[in-house]
């Protein structure tokens, strides 16, 4: 039964302890980082089977979806990806809108009356793969992955 035994040193414990406590941040922030560019990079490979190509002009005219996306990672483990604000056909394919016969469109000029509508389908891609990310077990199985590789990191550093 002795053998079984394992005898720590409260005081190196401690010391661990407060080794990762102090790095915590700063890791929380690479495990965000490490979901979001894997879920970034997915969403880039969906546009592009969609038929968006990121050196074309995406839709109504701005620079693109690969520059207009976006992502953040925080220090207490939450993250987010988005488009940048600029990027305003983001709407109409994540919602997708609807204007009836006849609304009317005010513009500096004055204002137009719709004689036959429009409608654009939603075709979400960020926020269905951001879920997909987020509500399987993709995001946790990235985490850990990128923990351990944090973790063996504090390990080799010394003090």
């Amino acid at each position: 039964m002795a053998d079984n035994l394992i005898s720590l040193d409260y005081k190196d414990l401690q010391k661990l302890l407060k080794k990762y406590e102090k790095e915590m941040p700063g890791i929380g922030v690479k495990l965000m980082r490490a979901v979001n560019n894997k879920a970034k990079a997915e969403i880039r490979t969906e546009y592009r089977r969609k038929g968006y190509h990121a050196t074309k002009q995406m839709s109504w005219g701005d620079s693109g979806y690969k520059k207009n996306l976006k992502s953040y990672a925080n220090k207490n483990f939450t993250g987010k990806i988005m488009m940048a604000n600029n990027a305003f056909y983001y709407r109409f394919l994540e919602y997708g809108a609807e204007k009836p016969v006849g609304t009317e469109i005010r513009y500096k000029g004055g204002t137009y009356t719709l004689k036959n509508g429009w409608k654009i389908d939603a075709q979400p891609v960020i926020h269905r793969i951001g879920d997909m990310y987020w509500r399987t077990n993709r995001a946790s199985s990235i985490m850990e992955k990128q923990f351990q590789k944090e973790l063996d990191k504090l390990d080799t550093k010394k003090g």
